[in-house]
């Protein structure tokens, strides 16, 4: 009985030997998984955040851009419709004011 009872416990041993080498490697395994996934979020965020602070200004400017020539398109579509060439010169004069350049009569005398 004794004796039995001895190499059940030397199993036990070996088998918690193994599962504490087990254990081991999987403690190892998920610090790595941790590492890489901190590595992934660095290498993906950190370009986008430095895109970001440093391409803003140009990105407004862009913006600017496009959104003078979609003006633009839209003035030249109002102009080549048939009302559109009465609704320019209706408008003209606000444009002239907006400027500053010209007076009412200035833009009555040119208008005429």
């Amino acid at each position: 009985m004794d004796e039995d009872i001895k190499q059940l416990l030397q199993k036990n041993l070996e088998y918690t030997k193994e599962v504490h080498d087990m254990v081991k490697k999987l403690q190892h395994h998920v610090l790595m998984q941790q590492i890489f996934s901190v590595l992934k979020v660095i290498i993906i965020v950190v370009p986008i955040v430095l895109a970001l602070l440093y391409g803003w200004p140009y990105f407004k400017q862009a913006l600017g851009i496009y959104d003078q020539v979609i003006g633009k398109v839209e003035l030249m579509e109002k102009a080549t419709q048939p009302a559109g060439l009465l609704n320019i010169f209706e408008q003209l004069p606000q444009e002239f004011k907006k400027s500053g350049n010209m007076s009412d009569q200035d833009i009555k005398n040119f208008l005429k």
